[in-house]
């Protein structure tokens, strides 16, 4: 049986964000103190929880002032929950969502 390392990704795509993030600081698009990213996610789960904490740990390697909040959609898919966690998310003033 074999099965990828997704966190592994999840911290790259982090990093991308995270670099994001600097470029949207550095032209005044926003500051270091709104520089708050939103994962949706399905359940609390393991690799769920494995991602996410990637995905921050890679963000947050390169833009120190980032933090992030979380949404779940107790689903593995369903539209609609992801849309409303995504759109809760960017109430809460999160400014890059995954």
């Amino acid at each position: 049986m074999l099965f990828a390392s997704i966190y592994e990704g999840r911290y790259l795509a982090g990093i991308a964000a995270g670099m994001k993030l600097n470029e949207m600081i550095d032209s005044g698009k926003i500051t270091a103190d709104q520089a708050v990213m939103g994962y949706v996610g399905a359940y609390t789960y393991a690799e769920v929880i494995s991602g996410y904490t990637s995905f921050y740990l890679g963000a947050k390697s390169v833009c120190p002032s980032v933090t992030m909040q979380v949404q779940f959609t107790g689903s593995w898919y369903d539209e609609t929950a992801e849309k409303e966690a995504a759109t809760k998310l960017i109430t809460a003033g999160c400014v890059l969502i995954s």
